[in-house]
């Protein structure tokens, strides 16, 4: 995950130098702070830390290695690698877990602001009105399911359009960058799930 850790290096100098100075180099998309460090010409044992930044964006699992220097005016004394293993962000299914639940919350988020808004709104019942000889028609068995079970249908394209955003936004066969942790995947997913159908469609279609 993005995030800083302290990197030690323990320098043993058993005489006296000239100055010497401490080079940390990072690898692609890693930050050192300071990336370099005096230590002077004192002989003795000389430990420095460096702040480490991970990167913001996805990186593959993979074994890195800082490149840790040693100098002074008169070129290289000592060169060291100190290997590490890192790879940032979730896995697509955890990404894809986290934002289905998202979209979850974020649907009933809307229904209630939906009913919110509308309660304030006066609503009249009239009594149906029959004409005499017209033939009212029957719903077919398609259009009377989801009439019976419109919410848990709404529910049901919401999320399939929403699982399908979830993939439209996969990068590379990995979660992309709005989705890299746990916390962003699920608020990925609770943004999507807020949006209507009809929001997720042309979305869908404009990508």
């Amino acid at each position: 995950m993005n995030a800083s850790a302290t990197l030690t290096v323990t320098v043993n100098c058993p005489t006296a130098t000239q100055d010497e100075t401490l080079l940390v180099s990072p690898p692609p998309g890693f930050t050192v702070s300071p990336s370099t460090v005096q230590l002077g010409s004192a002989a003795g044992t000389k430990v420095r830390q460096f702040v480490v930044q991970t990167p913001h964006t996805y990186v593959p699992a993979a074994n890195w290695s800082f490149l840790i220097l040693l100098t002074d005016k008169n070129g290289d004394l000592a060169s060291s690698s100190y290997p590490f293993q890192y790879g940032s962000g979730i896995c697509l299914t955890v990404y894809f877990l986290l934002g289905v639940l998202g979209i979850g919350i974020g649907y009933i988020a809307r229904l209630v602001v939906d009913t919110l808004n509308a309660l304030p709104k006066p609503v009249l019942k009239t009594a149906p009105t029959i004409t005499q000889g017209q033939v009212v028609p029957t719903p077919g068995k398609i259009t009377g399911f989801i009439k019976d079970h419109y919410y848990s249908m709404d529910f049901l394209v919401t999320l399939v359009l929403g699982f399908l955003a979830l993939v439209a936004l996969v990068k590379d066969n990995h979660a992309p960058d709005t989705g890299l942790y746990w916390y962003s995947a699920l608020g990925l997913g609770f943004g999507i799930g807020l949006l209507t159908n009809s929001d997720l469609i042309t979305r869908l279609r404009t990508r």
